[in-house]
Parts: structure tokens; sequence; C-alpha cells
């Protein structure tokens, strides 16, 4: 009888203690969402402010080094490319001097000799840089460079003649220069005719109305090797009239271009000494 009286008091006294745990639990619950969470919380930000900014800091200069890394590496990933690039125009463009001198190697042996010399040139600048309708090279008066040798690029087109030259530096004045003429043969027949210039790499040519010329031919500078000014890009029919005008330019952006060939005539007894700036 006593043994099972303190066993229920035992329980009773169980119960008291987890009703006061639970009631504990709710005062704090109900007292976090109050006045007291309010300054808890203010209390919990001033200590806690110092790290915040020390983890803000953190995370701020990481972001920026690791954005100069990635910077860094761009920028030399880019710079290896335009290496590459540079190497490979520089190979292409010595690739074409020495197919220039295997061609001439079989003329010789035909008999027939070409007409130049060539000198290899870099394009420095191009307009906008460059006055309009002119290239800067890096090659003048040192290198045998004078005034009215003329400029070669990509495929053998002929583009222009040095108008101005230096020591180590010449002016190439493009043949669309305005008002600039240029003899020239086009068409399938091979009509001579004269080409104008009219500015940013552009030609026309007047001819008869009804001449065998379309769109795309060839515009060729009459020399025992293939020499062009460019290709027809449009032709103007109007209405009514004789003539028709048929515009000229390159297959390719002079400007853009890297390297030039300055053509030197082989029997040419010129002894014309450069003129000064």
């Amino acid at each position: 009888m006593i043994t099972s009286f303190r066993h229920d008091e035992q329980k009773k006294k169980k119960r008291r203690r987890v009703l006061g745990v639970v009631l504990l639990i709710t005062l704090l619950l109900l007292s976090l969402r109050g006045p007291v969470a309010n300054t808890l919380g203010g209390f919990f930000a001033v200590i806690g402010r110092p790290f915040w900014s020390v983890r803000d800091g953190a995370v701020s200069i990481y972001g920026e080094f690791t954005a100069t890394i990635s910077s860094k590496i761009t920028l030399e990933a880019e710079n290896a490319h335009l290496r590459d690039v540079l190497d490979e125009v520089a190979l292409d463009a010595y690739s074409r001097q020495q197919l220039r001198e295997e061609n001439e190697d079989l003329k010789a042996m035909l008999g027939r000799k070409s007409e130049y010399d060539f000198t290899l040139a870099r394009i420095l600048s191009a307009p906008p840089v460059s006055p309009y309708d002119t290239l800067l090279i890096d090659a003048g008066t040192d290198q045998g460079v004078f005034i009215g040798m003329q400029a070669l690029s990509q495929g053998d087109f002929k583009v222009g003649e040095v108008t101005r030259v230096w020591g180590r530096t010449a002016l190439v004045s493009l043949y669309s220069t305005p008002n600039t003429q240029l003899s020239v043969t086009v068409g399938s027949s091979s009509i001579p005719a004269v080409a104008w210039g009219l500015g940013g790499g552009n030609l026309r040519i007047i001819l008869p109305r009804g001449v065998s010329v379309k769109v795309g031919d060839m515009v060729n500078i009459p020399a025992l090797a293939p020499e062009y000014a460019g290709t027809v890009d449009a032709i103007d029919r109007p209405e009514g009239s004789s003539l028709e005008a048929i515009y000229v330019r390159l297959p390719f952006d002079v400007d853009k271009e890297k390297w030039l060939y300055l053509a030197t005539p082989k029997d040419s007894t010129s002894t014309q000494k450069p003129k000064a700036p």
C-alpha cells in the first residue's frame, strides 16, 4: 500500500516537471516575439557586426582577386591568339613572296622574265588613321623605295603607288583616290578603258552601252604578269543613254591588309631621287 502511494507521488512529480518545462519554453517563445526579441536582436547585431564586416570584406577582396586573375588570363589568351594570327599573316606574306620568286624562275626558264622586282613592306596605318585613301608603310629610302613605285596586295591586285617617302617609311596613295586615272581592260573582250578614282576604294569606268561586261568580271591592268585593279561591283545603264557606268572595287578591304608588295621596274634607268616631304 505504501509502495503504491510512493509510486503515484513520483508520477505526479514527473508530470509537474514536464509541465514546468513546457511552460518555460512557451514563455520564452512568447517573449522573443516582443520587446525582448528586439533587445536581444539588437544585442546580437552589435556583437556580430565586426564579424559580418570582416566576412563582407573578405568576400569583396576574394571577388576582386578572382576578377583580376580572370581578366589577366583572358588578356593572356587574347594576346597569344593575336600573336598566332600575326605569325600566320607573316608566314602567308612570305609564302606569297616565295611563290612569286618560283613563278619568276619558271618564266625565266621559258625565256620570259618579270617586269619588276618586289619589296615586301608592312602596312603601319590605314584610313581612318592615315589620310584619306592612303597607306603608311614601314619601308622608305633606306630600303630603296622611291616615289612612283607601284604597290600590290593579295592576289596580284595593284592598289596604288608611292607618293611620299622618308627614311624608313613611305606613303602609298590608292588608285581609288578621287580623280586618279588608271589604264585598264575590262570584260571578256578585254575592252581598253580608263578607271577613275571615286574614293573609298571605288573606281568608275564609262563605256559605250551594250559592251560585254557583267558583275564579277575582273578589271585588268595590262602587264606581262596578271595584275588587277579590282572586280566589277555594279553596272549603271541609264535609260535613253548611249553610255553605261561600270563601278569597280577591290574584293577585299585594303585598309585591313597587313602587307604590300612594292614593284620596281627591272629595266628602269631612272635616277630620280626620293622627294623630301
